[in-house]
């Protein structure tokens, strides 16, 4: 932004076998009524960045420390994307949630896809504006047996519009005051799937913010970082007590 090289600040860099995640914290259960829907505006109260040495490992760790809990192998995910590309994008997906050794719910033309595409044995779940239809999600999530929930909805029509609207911000407030893992976006989604595969065969790492390398430190410390020239002079000018030079007002050609 400034156009000057990030090795002129003596900005720290991640070594090349560190990843760190940054992931939001949202206070919508404090918040009565509020739809956890995210849009153009921040709507976050805090955000916990962690490092690890793999991205799996370093959003486990982010996600844990924002109260997301990791859904268990043996439980049941429910998910309902709407359009064609966003069913195409989820299959491989869903398959990741098989393998980990969920089940897998989901609504009509959701499951009806899935199913078409070599995915057996997923259960439909109609929607909340089918209340007499059975098994209805919102039932199914008040008895406790969704242990993880994606809805990414799409629609055409403008009635058809409107209805969704309700029907999805039941879905997603429900999942809120429950304690449910709730995911908007198929993208973050995916990332967690893979990361609670992740976390299925190694354990987490636990390591010191700063220290050399051989330390398993996640950056390197502060007095290892290079400097620039002008950093340098204004510390020791510091040290002496001497005030910075008056800047050099410009001259008229």
């Amino acid at each position: 932004m400034l156009g000057r090289p990030l090795t002129r600040e003596g900005l720290a860099r991640l070594p090349p076998d560190r990843w760190g995640v940054k992931v939001p914290q949202f206070s919508f259960l404090q918040l009565a009524g509020s739809d956890p829907l995210l849009g153009v505006e921040m709507q976050s109260t805090g955000e916990v960045a962690c490092f690890g040495p793999t991205f799996s490992d370093a959003l486990v760790k982010a996600l844990v420390a924002t109260g997301v809990p990791i859904a268990p192998r043996h439980g049941t995910a429910f998910v309902s994307v709407g359009g064609v590309r966003l069913k195409e994008a989820l299959l491989p997906v869903a398959r990741r949630i098989r393998e980990y050794g969920m089940r897998l719910t989901a609504t009509e033309d959701t499951a009806a896809y899935l199913k078409e595409h070599g995915l057996r044995n997923v259960r439909v779940l109609h929607k909340v504006s089918e209340p007499d239809r059975q098994p209805n999600v919102l039932t199914s999530l008040d008895r406790g047996e969704v242990d993880l929930l994606l809805n990414v909805p799409s629609s055409l029509t403008q009635s058809k519009f409107e209805r969704m609207l309700e029907d999805e911000y039941v879905l997603r407030r429900r999942c809120v005051e429950l304690g449910i893992p709730l995911f908007t976006s198929l993208e973050a989604f995916a990332a967690y799937v893979d990361g609670v595969r992740w976390l299925e065969s190694h354990p987490v790492t636990v390591e010191p913010l700063y220290g050399s390398e051989e330390a398993g430190g996640a950056l390197p410390s502060p007095r290892s970082i290079p400097m620039s020239r002008r950093r340098r002079a204004s510390r020791r000018r510091r040290r002496r007590g001497r005030p910075a030079p008056a800047p050099t007002p410009p001259t008229s050609a």
